[in-house]
Protein backbone atom coordinates (compact mmCIF):
# COMPACT_ATOMS: atom_id res chain seq x y z
CA UNK A 1 0.00 0.00 0.00
CA UNK A 2 1.26 3.45 -0.96
CA UNK A 3 0.97 6.79 0.80
CA UNK A 4 0.44 8.47 -2.58
CA UNK A 5 -2.35 11.06 -2.66
CA UNK A 6 -3.79 11.48 -6.17
CA UNK A 7 -3.73 15.00 -7.59
CA UNK A 8 -6.71 16.64 -9.30
CA UNK A 9 -7.53 15.80 -12.90
CA UNK A 10 -7.06 19.47 -13.83
CA UNK A 11 -3.53 19.54 -12.36
CA UNK A 12 -2.68 16.23 -14.03
CA UNK A 13 -3.81 17.65 -17.39
CA UNK A 14 -1.59 20.71 -16.87
CA UNK A 15 1.41 18.49 -16.17
CA UNK A 16 0.69 16.39 -19.27
CA UNK A 17 0.59 19.56 -21.40
CA UNK A 18 3.94 20.62 -19.91
CA UNK A 19 5.39 17.26 -20.99
CA UNK A 20 3.89 17.52 -24.50
CA UNK A 21 5.40 20.98 -24.96
CA UNK A 22 8.68 20.12 -23.21
CA UNK A 23 8.33 23.08 -20.85
CA UNK A 24 11.31 24.16 -18.77
CA UNK A 25 10.23 24.48 -15.14
CA UNK A 26 11.46 25.03 -11.61
CA UNK A 27 9.77 22.77 -9.06
CA UNK A 28 9.47 23.28 -5.33
CA UNK A 29 9.13 19.80 -3.82
CA UNK A 30 8.02 18.78 -0.32
CA UNK A 31 11.05 17.80 1.76
CA UNK A 32 13.66 18.97 -0.78
CA UNK A 33 16.35 21.38 0.36
CA UNK A 34 16.42 23.19 -2.99
CA UNK A 35 14.28 23.67 -6.07
CA UNK A 36 14.66 21.38 -9.09
CA UNK A 37 15.03 22.91 -12.55
CA UNK A 38 14.62 20.91 -15.74
CA UNK A 39 12.56 20.14 -18.82
CA UNK A 40 9.35 18.14 -18.37
CA UNK A 41 9.63 15.14 -20.71
CA UNK A 42 7.00 12.69 -19.44
CA UNK A 43 4.36 11.83 -16.88
CA UNK A 44 4.49 8.20 -15.83
CA UNK A 45 2.79 5.81 -13.41
CA UNK A 46 4.52 3.07 -11.43
CA UNK A 47 3.38 1.05 -8.41
CA UNK A 48 0.28 3.17 -7.92
CA UNK A 49 2.14 6.51 -7.94
CA UNK A 50 2.40 9.14 -10.67
CA UNK A 51 5.67 10.91 -11.50
CA UNK A 52 6.87 13.87 -13.52
CA UNK A 53 10.03 12.99 -15.44
CA UNK A 54 12.45 15.89 -15.79
CA UNK A 55 15.53 16.14 -17.97
CA UNK A 56 18.12 18.10 -16.00
CA UNK A 57 20.84 20.35 -17.47
CA UNK A 58 23.54 17.64 -17.35
CA UNK A 59 21.37 15.13 -19.21
CA UNK A 60 20.30 13.27 -16.05
CA UNK A 61 16.64 12.29 -15.73
CA UNK A 62 14.88 12.74 -12.42
CA UNK A 63 11.41 11.58 -11.38
CA UNK A 64 9.33 13.61 -8.94
CA UNK A 65 6.15 12.23 -7.41
CA UNK A 66 3.25 14.44 -8.47
CA UNK A 67 1.72 14.65 -4.99
CA UNK A 68 4.98 16.06 -3.59
CA UNK A 69 5.11 19.04 -5.96
CA UNK A 70 4.36 22.23 -4.03
CA UNK A 71 4.74 24.66 -6.93
CA UNK A 72 5.75 24.79 -10.59
CA UNK A 73 7.19 27.91 -12.23
CA UNK A 74 8.17 28.40 -15.86
CA UNK A 75 11.81 29.25 -16.51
Amino acid sequence: MSDYTPITCAQHSEYELMAMHRNSVMLRVVGASEDITGTVVDITTRSGCEYMVLLLAGGEKREVRLDLIESVNAV
